[in-house]
């Protein structure tokens, strides 16, 4: 038998396990000088569990292979050839892998895949994309060539040693009786060190496990039984919604939803008056409501479109009505202004056909319909690199919905959305870069974008006065779900429902009705269309969930999700946030009275109110998923940890 072969194999997998190893420092975010103090050591070996496991097991998959065509040269060695490209391939994987983790907070999986389109957009993977750098680039060439050197060294020690027929034999079945103990060792310690899985995971194993996941498992919640003296859900079937609450002033007709991309309460004044990003916001606040406690109920733009205008959850799903049934029979904001003779508009200065954001939008009774394909614009499209990120500056957003303002010159009353994009990331900024003290760069320009966006809000209230239609015209200032800055070590919105993920600011504007008020009252996206029903005095649609914010009965409750790398659901009540992940099977309880940034669990303390979360989260999933079965007439056969997928 030719043995060169099991043992090129055999170096070129110690060799992977070295530079893998070196990778997970990235992954633990470390630097390399770990590696010399002992107790670093000790975590980083223990946290590179899987990729020894995975490593070790692809090694022997291949030696079994080269046992079997030992007879043929040919074969062996274009097997070797291909374990040594796989093992560069990996090489990649593994770093890119540390920016995967770095933006998501998991391995890249099936859920973020489908959540990007196949990998079609720039949602995820090219926001991953910006940050595969020419210096992980060079990184990788150096790891490559440490792997080629490592391999080639131990190539020839084992060639030097099989002279030595005995020792060579002993030192073959040290090793490997040495990783086994190692892998053992290390499986514990890495359970002694608390190092979480999303740390520890190979991506390789971690993106099959996805797949698998996705159409296997579901969690408990989907199934549970629910007790009989449960309080009743949703509370809006046993109020009487026919009466009004709201402030009314008969001369307020109109109605503007300005949609803050990707921006969290915290960062807006009113909720936070320390960055001074948003003066313009600031400057009205005297002739606003603000509303202290609303939340997306996924930090996901699409599914943010279709809960804000049609009052309802989103699929509870990694899936989206949006992409999946974008024709839903369901009446939204538009279809119900439309019957009291309004003209309605849209305008998103970023690309609509995202998740079929504009197949949604089709046939919903919008006389003007604009993303950044038609607004004219003397500025430069920004991120043409990007699918679906593309768009333009607001300002041209803004000059589109005034000229279309100014078409009409009647009395008839307007509704119009206007949606921003400059805030999601990479976050682009107009004019002269600003500093905002914040020591992080992505941060920095961020604020920067946010600053454009309240600066356009301020053209669009500018523009109102001009036409004599500010004191009849409701500008509702809303965010679509928020956005991360390593609050809790992650950076974006879509991997987890801390407040920063999903807490938005929600601040009603007309100089009429409001002299700047806060609303302390817990609510959610579905419930803002409601409430501006109920300040028109218009009928609010019997299918629709929401409630409206000024209905002094109503549950004070928000539920939300987020099913992109852990499954998560979560709600808030008047004291306590509720975050439960249905991968892990752990549930969290913040007091934010009294802890604001979410960092004291308190769940090991109240096990009874732990327990009646569940059966809350439960009821929520269980009556949405029947209603949308129903309505859309397919029966919910397939669903996950990660998923639960109405199919047709």
């Amino acid at each position: 038998m030719n043995t060169k072969t099991i043992r090129k194999i055999i170096c070129y997998s110690l060799a992977l396990m070295l530079v893998l190893i070196m990778i997970r420092v990235k992954v633990l975010g470390m630097n390399y000088s770990a590696l010399i103090y002992p107790w670093r050591l000790l975590k980083v070996l223990s946290a590179s569990y899987y990729d020894l496991i995975y490593v070790a097991g692809l090694g022997a998959l291949f030696m079994a292979l080269a046992f079997l065509f030992r007879k043929h040269p040919r074969k062996l060695t274009f097997l070797s050839g291909t374990f040594i490209g796989l093992a560069v391939l990996h090489i990649f994987f593994g770093l890119a892998n540390v920016e995967v983790i770095r933006m998501l907070g998991v391995p890249f999986n099936y859920q973020w895949m489908y959540y990007s389109d196949l990998l079609g957009n720039s949602e995820a993977n090219k926001a991953i994309a910006e940050n595969l750098s020419f210096y992980l680039f060079k990184e990788f060439v150096l790891l490559t060539l440490l792997l080629m050197a490592v391999g080639g060294v131990l190539i020839w020690l084992l060639g030097k040693l099989s002279q030595y027929d005995s020792l060579y034999r002993k030192i073959l079945w040290g090793t490997a009786g040495f990783l086994l103990l190692f892998l053992i060792a290390s499986r514990y310690f890495a359970g002694y060190l608390q190092i979480k899985y999303t740390k520890m995971a190979h991506p390789v194993i971690a993106f099959a496990e996805s797949v698998v996941a996705s159409w296997v498992h579901q969690p408990d919640l989907f199934t549970v039984s629910l007790p009989s003296d449960l309080e009743p859900f949703p509370v809006r079937q046993q109020l009487s919604l026919t009466e009004n609450h709201a402030p009314n002033q008969d001369k307020v007709r109109n109605v503007i939803f300005f949609v803050l991309e990707s921006v969290s309460s915290q960062y807006v004044s009113g909720y936070n008056d320390t960055l001074k990003a948003t003066p313009v916001i600031e400057r009205h606040l005297d002739q606003s409501m603000l509303f202290t406690d609303i939340y997306a109920h996924s930090p996901s733009t699409n599914n943010t479109l279709v809960s804000l205008l049609g009052s309802i959850y989103p699929m509870i799903s990694f899936r989206s009505i949006s992409a999946e049934y974008p024709q839903i029979n369901w009446p939204i904001l538009s279809t119900v202004l439309k019957k009291h003779h309004y003209r309605t508009g849209f305008f998103f200065a970023s690309d609509s056909r995202f998740q079929k954001m504009d197949a949604f939008l089709e046939n919903r009774q919008f006389d003007k319909i604009a993303d950044y394909r038609s607004m004219p614009c003397t500025q430069d499209i920004l991120a043409t690199e990007y699918q679906f990120l593309d768009g333009v500056d607001e300002a041209c957003m803004v000059d589109a919905f005034t000229d279309w303002l100014m078409e009409n010159d009647t009395p008839q009353p307007f509704f119009a959305t206007l949606w921003t994009m400059q805030t999601h990331y990479p976050y682009f900024n107009s004019g002269p870069e600003k500093d905002y003290g914040v020591n992080d760069p992505l941060f920095n320009r961020y604020l920067n974008a946010l600053h454009h966006s309240d600066a356009m809000l301020g053209k669009v209230l500018d523009a109102l006065k001009r036409q004599g239609l500010d004191e009849s015209t409701l500008v509702v200032v809303v965010g679509d779900h928020g956005e991360a800055f390593l609050q809790h070590y992650q950076y974006g919105h879509a991997s987890h429902i801390y407040e920063e993920n999903i807490k938005v600011p929600l601040i009603f504007i007309n100089p009429l009705l409001f002299k700047g008020e806060r609303q302390a009252v817990i609510g959610g996206h579905i419930d803002i269309s409601p409430t501006l029903l109920d300040i028109l005095r218009l009928p609010v649609p019997a299918e629709w969930q929401g409630i409206s914010l000024f209905h002094p009965n109503r549950a004070n409750r928000a539920y939300f999700f987020s099913p992109w790398s852990d499954y998560l659901f979560g709600y808030r009540d008047a004291k306590y946030k509720v975050i439960f992940d249905a991968t892990s099977f752990k549930t969290m309880v913040f007091d934010l009275n009294e802890d604001p940034g979410e960092w004291n669990d308190l769940s090991a303390q109240m096990p009874g109110y732990v327990a009646l979360s569940q059966q809350r989260l439960a009821q929520w999933v269980q009556y949405h998923t029947s209603l949308l079965t129903e309505r859309l007439s397919v029966p919910v056969t397939k669903v996950s940890h990660t998923q639960t997928t109405a199919t047709p």
